[in-house]
């Protein structure tokens, strides 16, 4: 009986492994970022918690699905990198802006949890790595997915926050149209 619960458990991990790694294509629709993202944090936050600055009626051109789950992954990595989960707060801003004459949208996700340093920012992306400042194992696996889903949407994630003062994710992906090339600037 316990062997069968332990194969239970390693093939669900296995299934859940195979699902975060898999090549995300992204299914695109018009979502209202404002209700989208306030959907997202309240299962994970008091709203006292969280603050999220939209602009009126904005709208992205995005997956849905990706999208929670990228938010998802960001939310959890607040959580497991806090002292205490119930002092976690989040800010999340959307914002609009033009890459050759093409609307983008920007996410900047925060936190006021330790932050990465400066020499995991590029690493924290990679398959399989985990960094947790409390020490504790991961899979490596949740910003991989973030990182993933940015890139199904033809768009790309970073690291920017200032070691010490929490995390700072910056999510940006075209609002529409093909798939763009891989050198478009960082503004």
């Amino acid at each position: 009986r316990e062997l069968e619960e332990a194969y239970r458990s390693i093939l669900s991990e296995l299934n859940h492994t195979k699902e975060m790694l898999r090549g995300a294509g992204a299914h695109r629709e018009w979502i209202e970022v404002d209700r989208w993202l306030r959907t997202c944090l309240a299962p994970w936050l008091t709203s006292e918690h969280y603050q999220v600055n939209v602009p009126i009626d904005f709208r992205a051109f995005a997956d849905r699905q990706l999208l929670q789950g990228l938010m998802s992954e960001l939310i959890k990595n607040s959580l497991d990198a806090a002292s205490q989960a119930e002092a976690v707060t989040v800010q999340v801003d959307v914002e609009s802006f033009d890459v050759r004459q093409m609307p983008w949208v920007r996410i900047i996700y925060r936190d006021n949890g330790p932050g990465v340093p400066d020499d995991l920012k590029r690493k924290i992306f990679q398959d399989f790595y985990s960094y947790r400042p409390l020490g504790g194992a991961g899979q490596g696996l949740g910003l991989t997915y973030v990182r993933r889903a940015a890139a199904a949407h033809g768009g790309r994630v970073r690291e920017t926050g200032e070691y010490g003062q929490g995390a700072r994710f910056v999510v940006e992906f075209p609002n529409a149209g093909p798939k763009v090339e891989e050198n478009v600037p960082w503004k």
